[in-house]
Parts: structure tokens; sequence; C-alpha cells
């Protein structure tokens, strides 16, 4: 079973274009990839979860997940200019600086070590710290599913997955 595509969510915004006033930081600033044993421990995670649902006799729908919808959800009050995606998935196997997100765009990133970025990042702006303390906005899921696996407990502001585990929800859909 493959790790599913965590949605990372992020307030470090890199090569994206940054509005007046923002501060950005460079690729080298930052690292979205876990350790082997940090995807073998989520992997086992997911793995159980399916594996109890499935005791309790729930299975997964058949065919394609339909009618996804944005991750991400407003407190009423909050409008709808907070957010950016800084970085897409890297389609492009080859590295380094071989890019194509999924428009044939460059707006991804690799490493010269052979990571290529696999996933979304979706950053709130402006005052990413203070729309999370006001609680302005929701992490919903994107289809209909059954949750296997969630992890919460690590402080909220920690942006790497190597200094701490990672807060997390597996959705089967």
């Amino acid at each position: 079973m493959n790790l599913p595509t965590l949605l990372l969510l992020s307030a470090l915004a890199a090569d994206a274009a940054q509005p007046s006033g923002g501060q950005g930081l460079g690729p080298g600033a930052f690292a979205d990839h876990m350790t082997p044993a940090q995807v073998d421990e989520l992997i086992a995670i997911q793995e159980q979860g399916v594996a109890k649902l499935r005791q309790l006799g729930i299975q997964p729908k058949a065919g394609k997940v339909l009618g996804m919808r944005w991750p991400l959800a407003p407190e009423p009050g909050y409008g709808s200019d907070w957010i950016g995606v800084s970085n897409f998935v890297d389609l492009d196997s080859a590295f380094p600086e071989s890019l194509r997100d999924y428009a044939c765009g460059q707006r991804s990133y690799d490493t010269a070590e052979g990571y290529n970025h696999q996933g979304t990042d979706i950053f709130l702006w402006p005052f990413s710290w203070t729309l999370m303390d006001a609680g302005a906005v929701d992490v919903v899921a994107a289809a209909d599913g059954v949750i296997v696996g969630k992890r919460d407990g690590s402080f909220d502001r920690e942006c790497s997955f190597n200094s701490n585990p990672p807060n997390f929800v597996f959705v089967e859909h």
C-alpha cells in the first residue's frame, strides 16, 4: 500500500510571488520530505486503520472519487482572500532543477539528492498565525470517506517533519 498524498498546510511560501510586505523564504530554507522511518510509521498507522475498518465490515465504495472539494473552509466573516498555493507536485522525475507542475509550469521544486516535491503547499495569507489562532479556517476532507488514522498533539506551528511527529488525518475515500 502506498502512502496517500498528504496535504501539507504550511505558512512557508517558497518561490511564490510574495504580496507587498511579505517575507519569502528561499527553497533551501525548508524541506518537506520525511525520513524512511517516519514514512514506515505513517504507512503502518494507515494499514492498521484500514484493517480495523475491514474487521468492522466497512468496505470502501468501488470506483473513482468524484466531486473533490477545496480542503479549507473559512469561518463566516473571514472572506475568501486568505489562502495561497506556493508549490504543486513535481511531475518530472528527473532532478535537479527539472520541474513540471500540473499545468506544465515550474511551480514545484526538487533537490540535488533526488527528492521530487510530492504535495501541494497551501498557506494562509496574510497573518497566518493570527488566522490560525482565531480559528478562521477549518481543514475539511476533500471528499466523503472514513477516518483510518489520525494524530494530534504536536505543536501546530512546527513546520518541519524531521523534528516532531506531524499532526495528520488519513481518510479512506
